[in-house]
């Protein structure tokens, strides 16, 4: 009896065959995983070996040739003001915050980083573009290096800027701080109120002087002391005189009548008695007439003083009130400034309340790369790309020609049971 066949098939990945692809993975599902990645590695080690290269080769050569960077530090230190040195911490934290992330504002405010890229430079570095765009350029480097952070629970910020040239590096950060010291200056504080508000205390300091000279020259000249009272006595005395000028009239016309009664007498009857009394009467009669007319040249003369005064009192009024109208904004722009100098004390106290820790210095060595690290780091990443490559290009890749077993049917199995002791004994006897 012949031996028994088992046939065999041939089958390929890229033969299309109703056992998926990863059939042949999952017939190998009892290696480990390390196995597979070393049967991986064994079959694709070119492509490994290339990737590996590929990603250790440019990291060392940039390890090895990039320029050194050179780090310049500032830092601010923010004094707590009144209101953050408060017993309330609550509040006092809050402000102290408030105050932290105002100056950090501050230090990245577009005005202070364009001025920082004009002055020291920075533009310089780009050759193309207008002016704006190179400057635009030279500002958005400038915020990329540039770091500015609070130290946790400090009043202090911290601020950091990487660049190849040390000189460089030192020249931007003390640029960037007198640009943020004035910057503050000119927000907190307004030197130009404080002098406005003296022009306009010496303006209206001689506005009152003028007026008080005319004022005094007026009086001078119209003889006026005390306006009102002036008036007002006047009017009484006018009034006074006027009563008795009317009294000096009525008397006057008594003794007339008298002195006309006794001269008829006196003709009718020329007695001694009667020419005494009549001479008498006639003296009294004079004299109250010379009376009344000295009153009534007095009672003129004050009314004219007293029109004189009423046509005056405009001009004097006015003269008054250009007196009180420089009193009162005199007074006004004496209180502003002295307001103002004592919130420019308080500006000025707030701008003293940052200062520079250390002066900015040139750094004198460039940042430690960690080589030994990197090259570590650079390591595993390379072999890992080349092991993972590998697998991965495998896996697509077309497999080798693997012949497969077909399974014996059970009756095949038998009859071979059966036949195996007579092939057994021919072989013997023969």
């Amino acid at each position: 009896m012949e031996a028994m066949e088992v046939p065999t098939k041939v089958r390929s990945r890229r033969d299309p065959s109703p056992v998926p692809q990863e059939g042949v993975w999952r017939r190998q599902r009892g290696e480990s995983d390390l196995s597979m990645l070393r049967t991986a590695c064994q079959r694709q080690w070119r492509v490994g070996i290339l990737a590996f290269l590929f990603v250790l080769l440019p990291t060392l050569v940039w390890i090895v040739l990039a320029p050194p960077l050179y780090v310049a530090r500032l830092q601010l230190l923010v004094k707590p003001g009144r209101f953050e040195s408060s017993p309330r911490p609550a509040a006092a934290e809050v402000m102290l915050e408030a105050e932290l992330g105002s100056e950090v504002g501050i230090l990245q405010s577009r005005g202070v980083l364009e001025k920082v890229a004009l002055e020291s430079h920075l533009v310089d570095r780009e050759e193309q573009g207008s002016p704006e765009e190179r400057l635009a350029r030279a500002v958005r480097h400038l915020e990329d290096e540039l770091k500015i952070e609070q130290l946790p629970r400090t009043n202090v910020i911290a601020v950091r800027y990487t660049d190849r040239d040390p000189k460089l590096a030192g020249r931007v950060l003390d640029t960037l701080a007198s640009a943020y010291l004035e910057k503050r200056s000119s927000l907190y504080r307004n030197p130009r109120s404080v002098e406005f508000f003296d022009a306009q205390v010496t303006k209206f300091s001689e506005a009152l002087r003028d007026a008080r000279a005319a004022l005094s020259q007026f009086k001078e000249r119209r003889g006026i002391s005390l306006l009102n009272v002036q008036k007002e006595v006047n009017l009484r005395r006018i009034d006074e005189l006027q009563a008795e000028v009317k009294r000096l009239d009525a008397e006057e016309r008594s003794h007339s009548q008298v002195v006309a009664l006794l001269d008829q007498k006196r003709s009718r009857s020329p007695a001694r008695s009667i020419e005494e009394e009549f001479v008498r009467e006639q003296a009294d009669l004079v004299g109250v007439k010379a009376r009344r007319d000295e009153l009534r040249g007095t009672l003129t003369r004050l009314q004219e003083r007293q029109q004189v005064l009423e046509e005056a009192t405009p001009q004097f009024e006015r003269l008054e009130r250009d007196v009180d109208i420089a009193e009162k904004n005199l007074a006004l722009y004496r209180g502003r400034m002295e307001e103002e100098r004592v919130e420019d004390a308080l500006d000025h106290e707030r701008i003293l309340r940052v200062t520079l820790v250390d002066p900015v210095v040139t750094p004198p060595l460039p940042v430690d790369r960690h080589v030994p690290v990197m090259l570590v780091i650079a390591f595993v990443a390379a072999l890992s790309a080349g092991v993972g490559l590998a697998v991965i290009v495998d896996r697509r890749s077309p497999m080798e020609l693997i012949p497969e077993v077909s399974a014996p049917s059970p009756g095949t199995i038998a009859s071979t049971r059966i036949e195996a002791p007579a092939e057994t004994q021919r072989s013997v006897s023969g």
